[in-house]
């Protein structure tokens, strides 16, 4: 039987990613790979399902990937920029994911340039606007805690199966809470090429 973490880590992923993906992610493995498109990772292009990261600067071209890290998934989109650390994902650089993640212990904090996401294991969807200096967080299930450049507390964000979507936009040191989201929208605005 299928624990009820990853039964809903699946879900997650098929509904958003579906269309996309190969079955081969849904696999029980261990390790890195792309599992759709071509990334640039410390400046050489690839397409391997298998992939050593460790510390990773990886970018996306004009289209969009999916990059498998561990027990965490990313939908990269085009023109974005992101940095992993001891195989993790540390700091969203530009441009936007949408972002499966693990259960873990302790919060994995990523690095914005508006601040810092802290992490247990959710699904999220983050957009950067440079043009406006501010950043878009979707909190599509679980937990995601937002802290301003200081490390102050921003906003905390939970949502369930039955309260999805929780939406901010984030400027500097201050969240601006946006409406909930709905699944059409979700899917019609975050997975547009």
């Amino acid at each position: 039987f299928m624990n009820r973490r990853i039964f809903c880590k699946s879900a997650v992923l098929a509904y958003f990613l579906g269309p996309f993906l190969s079955s081969k992610l849904f696999a029980n493995t261990k390790g890195s790979g792309i599992f759709l498109g071509e990334l640039i990772i410390n400046g050489k292009k690839t397409n391997s399902q298998s992939i050593e990261l460790g510390d990773a600067t990886i970018q996306s071209g004009e289209k969009q990937a999916v990059l498998k890290v561990n027990d965490d998934v990313f939908l990269i989109r085009p023109f974005s920029k992101i940095k992993i650390i001891a195989n993790q994902l540390a700091e969203i650089v530009e441009g936007s994911i949408h972002g499966v993640f693990g259960k873990r212990e302790e919060e994995l904090l990523i690095k914005t340039p508006s601040g810092t996401l802290g992490i247990r294991g959710t699904a999220i969807y983050f957009e950067l606007d440079t043009q406006k200096k501010s950043s878009s967080l979707c909190n599509c299930f679980g937990h995601t805690v937002v802290y301003g450049k200081n490390g102050k507390l921003l906003k905390s964000l939970k949502n369930t199966k039955e309260n999805m979507h929780s939406a901010v936009t984030i400027t500097d040191d201050n969240v601006i809470t946006a409406t909930k989201f709905k699944h059409e929208v979700v899917a019609k605005e975050f997975l547009k090429k």
